[in-house]
């Protein structure tokens, strides 16, 4: 009988160990949301996907190929919408920015840049990117999803990062200065 109770106890032992690294792979790969909203990775071997879910139901919001694609991460948690962030292979890539509705799933904004700067108080986000050979910053609202693009000056001694700073941001205000001082940026 003490053979069989400790037989028992061994293998419910085992099986919550069991469960313990099921759920320990799952939150590898499971991310909660605001509003109790969850995001997952789901791999397969040739086709990898982003799984949206409230309640029961999931719903695929984006695919990729792991060997062209960086996993995506979560960017960005608002109340009412999300960003996944990904990049192509090789450092200095550019890295792409998704951002989705919580409620339907649905994509609102995409871009290919760098996120140089969020105001979580204004729920402002400030990108650069590049177009061929022009530069520019887009100024993108979570509030109301909308987005402002504004040109860098012609004389734009570099694309991103390390030669300016950005000094201001607020709804009404995106003050930039450049390591050059004689390129300023300035958007009212």
């Amino acid at each position: 009988m003490k053979f069989f109770s400790a037989l028992i106890l061994s293998l419910c032992f085992s099986l919550a160990a069991m469960a313990q690294d099921e759920d320990n792979s799952a939150d590898n790969n499971m991310a909660k949301l605001k509003g109790g909203y969850y995001l997952y990775l789901q791999n397969t071997s040739s086709i990898d996907k982003v799984l949206l879910s409230h309640g029961k139901e999931w719903k695929t919001i984006f695919t990729y190929s792991d060997g062209i694609i960086y996993t995506p991460w979560l960017g960005l948690d608002a109340d009412k919408n999300f960003m996944i962030v990904t990049s192509t292979r090789g450092s200095e890539s550019p890295q792409m920015f998704y951002v989705y509705n919580k409620e339907n799933g649905d994509s609102l904004f995409s871009i290919t840049g760098f996120l140089i700067k969020t105001d979580t108080i204004n729920n402002l986000l400030v990108f650069d990117s590049k177009d061929k050979n022009t530069g520019y910053f887009t100024v993108y609202s979570l509030n109301n999803n909308t987005s402002e693009l504004y040109k860098e000056p012609e004389d734009n001694p570099c694309y991103c990062c390390s030669c300016w700073t950005v000094d201001e941001l607020s709804a009404s205000l995106l003050k930039i200065s450049y390591l050059d001082k004689s390129v300023q940026f300035n958007r009212h």
